[in-house]
């Protein structure tokens, strides 16, 4: 308390502990040049160095801080309520608030707010705000916000990229500045990944439908409306070979018009140049609603599902597609 003017009610222990803490009241600073610069109040700094702050001290204005190790939270300057522990924890955090910070060199960098940060180096050069980054160089240098890396080195390749979810030792994500991925295994090993397309793959890589189960199976659902009139086709469903090359497709399909419903399978297959398909166990409540079947052009295969004759009005379709990949 050197050179502090105003001061009072604080604790101040170490060499040049707090000697800048002009006005500033109910701090505790331990260590040398703990809070050194500091011009604010309500801050614990044990360590030296701890929360010692930018040259200018009336630039130094954060409170409610808690910095426990040498050099944590050194250059937080109008940061608040940030709890850093951990020999460098937060070292590089300016204005950042209400981080939580445990290991040593775990960050964040500069001004993110409110990161949970555990675990050696984690976080440490992330810039961005509500990410959850735990374990050894977890998210270490990720620039983004509400991410979540938990296990050692998860994230760490990332580079930018909002929303990703990364768990397991060494799981890195295939888009490194991509937006709402998922990853969950161990290393290269994948047991659950999703795209920024929620679609969700188990046992692979990547996932081509809403679920994928390994390699070679994938499920999709969906359904709509549209105005039935006889004899014109009413596209329901539709992919690209390029993409997904689908070479076997089960269709499971329900229609509904007024108060007549049919239900049926449609088998599916391809060769890249003409689509082939076959109904079958269809039912219906009373006479026959559709007729459904698959056409291949310009690379696109389409289901369709036709009117009959005498069925018109508003129709109600939905379905589910099993697909061998």
């Amino acid at each position: 308390g050197k050179c502090a003017v105003g001061a009072r009610r604080n604790v101040l222990i170490g060499m040049c502990a707090g000697s800048g803490v002009n006005n500033g009241k109910c701090n505790v600073y331990l260590g040398n040049y703990a809070g050194a610069k500091q011009y604010c109040s309500d801050n614990i700094a044990i360590g030296c160095e701890a929360l010692c702050g930018s040259s200018t001290a009336s630039d130094n204005t954060g409170v409610q801080n808690i910095a426990l190790g040498k050099s944590a939270g050194k250059a937080i300057k109008t940061g608040c309520n940030n709890i850093l522990l951990g020999t460098c924890a937060g070292t590089t955090v300016c204005s950042g608030s209400s981080n939580i910070a445990l290991g040593t060199n775990v960050g964040p960098a500069s001004g993110g707010n409110s990161n949970i940060l555990l675990g050696a180096s984690a976080g440490k050069c992330a810039i961005g705000d509500k990410n959850v980054l735990i374990g050894t160089n977890a998210g270490c240098k990720t620039l983004g916000d509400s991410n979540t890396f938990i296990g050692q080195n998860a994230g760490c390749t990332m580079t930018s990229g909002d929303s990703n979810i990364a768990i397991g030792q060494c799981v890195q994500l295939p888009i490194t500045n991509g937006n709402t991925q998922l990853a969950i295994g161990c290393g290269t090993g994948r047991w659950i990944v999703g795209d920024n397309s929620f679609n969700v793959g188990i046992k692979t890589t990547s996932a081509n439908t809403d679920l994928q189960v390994g390699a070679h199976y994938g499920v999709v659902g969906g359904g709509g409306t549209f105005t039935a009139a006889a004899g014109v086709a009413h596209t329901i469903n539709q992919y690209t070979i390029s993409s997904t090359d689908f070479k076997t497709a089960e269709y499971t399909i329900f229609a509904n018009t007024g108060s007549k419903i049919q239900s049926q399978k449609l088998l599916v297959m391809q060769d890249g140049t003409t689509a082939y398909s076959q109904e079958y166990a269809v039912m219906s409540s009373d006479t026959l609603l559709v007729s459904a079947d698959a056409t291949l052009a310009g690379g696109v295969v389409k289901i369709e599902i036709t009117p009959e004759t005498g069925v018109s009005g508003l129709t109600t379709f939905r379905f589910t597609r099993h697909t061998m990949l």
